[in-house]
């Protein structure tokens, strides 16, 4: 893939907001720090947003929502194939139960819903699976009519729990999507393949930024390359497009101010 760029003012957005420390009063108990991004009524404070851009950070739930939130806007605008479409962490997160006791009910809202945007249409669907704080990323792809997985450490002494839980999405996407029927692919017709040579981390920081790299260069085909060296500049990417986003309601500017005044 091609190297990461980030504009001169995408580079000042993450050194303001995310290099730069602030001084501010720990929250009293029960107190609710102040949103400081909010698209599509999803949000995170500048803490988590901090926690979670900085050098050599995890990133968390709330923030990789937000992400989620903007690749699906900005994917709903593009012509050019394959189309993608990310469904939400929550909802990853109830089709890892156990196939034996999941309802599929739990997930027929949100895949109901995901119905308007056309996902019937879309080339690759994918699912980010987070377990203990590590994350991998189950595709349906659609194209190829097969699942792939794909995890950024194969070594992991956690590999067979995240290779259990992955398998349990596929398994209970295939009876959630059974029960929809404006949704007219037959995924229990569908095989299980993921490639062995695609991008690898040698950290244990960095697994969330290779999902968002699978979703972003995986075509359904061919996985374009990409090292640890990409890492830093899309942290820095993610920070200044999350905060310039047109579905960002908040002014970044003005709830930093509001959290200094606390």
């Amino acid at each position: 893939m091609k190297k990461i760029k980030v504009d001169a003012h995408g580079d000042a957005l993450h050194h303001q907001y995310v290099m730069t420390r602030y001084k501010t009063r720990k929250p009293k108990k029960n107190e609710l720090l102040p949103d400081f991004i909010e698209i599509d009524g999803f949000h995170t404070s500048l803490e988590n947003f901090h926690a979670s851009l900085k050098p050599r950070a995890e990133i968390d739930n709330e923030v990789m929502t937000l992400y989620l939130k903007t690749f699906n806007y900005d994917q709903s605008v593009k012509k050019k194939k394959p189309k993608k479409f990310v469904f939400s962490v929550l909802m990853s997160l109830k089709l890892s139960a156990e196939p034996d006791v999941f309802d599929p009910k739990v997930c027929e809202k949100e895949f109901s819903a995901c119905l308007q945007n056309h996902i019937s249409k879309s080339d690759l669907l994918f699912f980010m699976v987070v377990h203990k704080r590590h994350w991998a990323v189950v595709v349906v792809n659609i194209t190829q009519k097969e699942f792939n997985i794909f995890d950024s450490i194969r070594n992991s002494e956690d590999l067979f729990e995240m290779d259990r839980i992955t398998k349990n999405v596929v398994a209970n996407i295939k009876s959630v999507a059974m029960r929809e029927p404006l949704f007219k692919h037959n995924l229990e017709s569908y095989s299980l393949f993921t490639p062995l040579d695609y991008p690898q981390q040698k950290t244990y920081y960095n697994c969330g930024y290779y999902s968002i790299l699978y979703v972003e260069n995986w075509d359904g085909l061919v996985m374009l390359s990409f090292g640890e060296d990409y890492i830093p500049n899309l942290r820095k990417r993610i920070a200044a497009d999350l905060l310039r986003h047109p579905s960002n309601k908040l002014d970044p500017a003005h709830q930093l101010k509001l959290l200094l005044q606390r």
